[in-house]
């Protein structure tokens, strides 16, 4: 199920903020879809241990704890393997 929450900007684009549970929130202003992540939402972090090597800022690490959320959990990605993007403490309390 997808949430939808509008709101308008002071320039009168219109944002949309689309959640799905577990994924990261899509963001789309006037219709068109962002790539960058917007940092005023929150992203379902998770920790996992990496059990095979994951890039982690430009790093490939492994055996290791880290956090990750999924970003390809839309009706347009459905068919995909499951994407994440991995970080660490910092990033997680950076969010």
């Amino acid at each position: 199920m997808t949430y939808i929450h509008s709101t308008v900007l002071p320039n009168g684009d219109i944002k949309e903020i689309r959640t799905n549970p577990g994924a990261a929130p899509q963001v789309y202003i006037n219709g068109v879809r962002q790539t960058m992540r917007d940092p005023t939402i929150k992203v379902d972090w998770r920790r996992w241990f990496a059990w095979y090597p994951v890039k982690l800022h430009g790093k490939y690490i492994w055996l290791k704890t880290v956090y990750r959320y999924r970003t390809n959990n839309d009706y347009v990605h459905h068919d995909e393997w499951p994407r994440y993007s991995y970080g660490t403490i910092l990033d997680v309390l950076a969010t």
